[in-house]
C-alpha cells in the first residue's frame, strides 16, 4: 500500500481528533508534522528511512528534550502508518536514545516576584490574574490561555480555591487548587482592577517580553512562574503528595527537581508579598 506523506499527515491528524485527543496535544503535532513535510509532501512514507530522520535532526538546533519529544511526535506518525499497513516498520525505533540531562529549574528571586507585581499592579493591571496564578498557584500558562483557560468564574475566592477543568489542563483531567492567603490577596487585587482572564496567546506573549523587560533579562524560561510556586509550595507545606496533587504533577517530578530548592526563611518571604 502506498500514501504520501501529506496525506498520512491529514489522516493520522484526524485519527487524534476522532480519538479525543486534547487539541493542544493535535495542533503541536500538527505544527511539527508540517515542518518535518515540508518540501517532500508528496514522497511516500516508506522511502522515509532512519537516515532521513538523522540529516532531519541533524540539521536543526533542538535540546535535548525538544528533540526527545519531537522523535515522540513523527514516532505517532510512523506508527499510525504500521497500523494502517502502509508501513511495516518504524523509523524513529531505530534511533539513538537521546540522553536528557535535567538542568535545576530556574525560579524567581523573592526580590523579582515583587518587583513583577507591583510593576504589573501599577503599569499592567490586565495581566495581575495572570501572574498570580502562576506564580502563587502554580497553573501552568496554558491553562490560563485560549477559550478553555481557567476564567474567573472557576476562582472562588471566599472558598480559597479554583477549579481547573479537563479541557485546561495538560492531564485532561480536571483539578481543584486550594489557594493559600497570598494567592487570594493578589487576586482579589487583580478582580478589583479588571484583571482578564484567560488570555490570549498573543497577549501572553507580549506579557512574557513586557516581565523580561522589566527584569533586564534576555531570556525567559517558559514556566518560571510555576517552578516558583512549587518550590515555595513544597517548603512551606513539606508535603510532596499534596503538592504534587495541587499542581497535578507526578511526586516523582517534584522529589527530584523541587525540593530543597528554596530556603525556609526565602519561603516565608514570598508567602509575605502581600498587596
Amino acid at each position: 500500500m502506498n500514501i504520501t506523506l501529506a496525506s498520512a499527515i491529514e489522516k493520522v491528524l484526524a485519527s487524534k481528533l476522532a480519538a479525543h485527543r486534547s487539541p493542544r496535544y493535535v495542533n503541536t503535532l500538527r505544527q511539527y508534522l508540517a515542518l518535518f513535510s515540508r518540501g517532500r509532501e508528496q514522497d511516500n512514507v516508506s522511502s522515509i528511512k532512519v537516515d532521513d530522520i538523522e540529516a532531519w535532526f541533524a540539521n536543526r538546533r533542538e535540546s535535548a528534550a525538544g528533540q526527545a519529544s519531537n522523535i515522540g511526535r513523527l514516532s505517532a506518525l510512523f506508527d499510525w502508518c504500521i497500523r494502517r499497513g502502509y508501513i511495516d516498520d518504524n523509523p524513529c525505533r531505530r534511533l539513538e536514545r537521546v540522553k536528557i540531562v535535567h538542568e535545576i529549574p530556574r525560579v524567581l528571586s523573592v526580590c523579582d516576584a515583587g518587583k513583577l507585581l507591583s510593576e504589573t499592579r501599577a503599569r499592567k493591571p490586565d495581566y495581575l490574574a495572570f501572574l498570580a496564578l502562576g506564580l502563587f498557584a502554580g497553573l501552568r500558562p496554558e491553562e490560563c490561555i485560549g477559550p478553555k483557560g481557567v476564567s474567573w468564574n472557576q476562582i472562588h475566592l471566599d472558598r480559597a480555591l479554583l477549579t481547573v477543568s479537563p479541557a485546561a489542563s495538560k492531564i485532561q483531567r480536571r483539578r481543584v487548587v486550594h489557594l493559600r492567603p497570598t494567592a487570594v490577596a493578589w487576586l482579589a487585587e487583580a478582580h478589583k482592577r479588571g484583571s482578564r482572564l484567560p488570555l490570549t496567546a498573543i497577549s501572553k506573549r507580549r506579557f512574557v517580553r513586557w516581565m523580561r523587560s522589566v527584569l533586564g533579562w534576555d531570556s525567559w524560561a517558559p514556566d518560571i512562574l510555576r517552578h516558583t510556586a512549587a518550590s515555595h509550595l513544597l517548603a512551606a507545606l513539606g508535603d510532596v503528595g499534596k503538592v504534587a496533587t495541587e499542581l497535578g504533577n507526578s511526586p516523582r517530578i517534584l522529589r527530584e527537581h523541587y525540593l530543597e530548592l528554596v530556603s525556609e526563611e526565602e519561603s516565608a518571604k514570598f508567602w509575605n508579598l502581600m498587596p
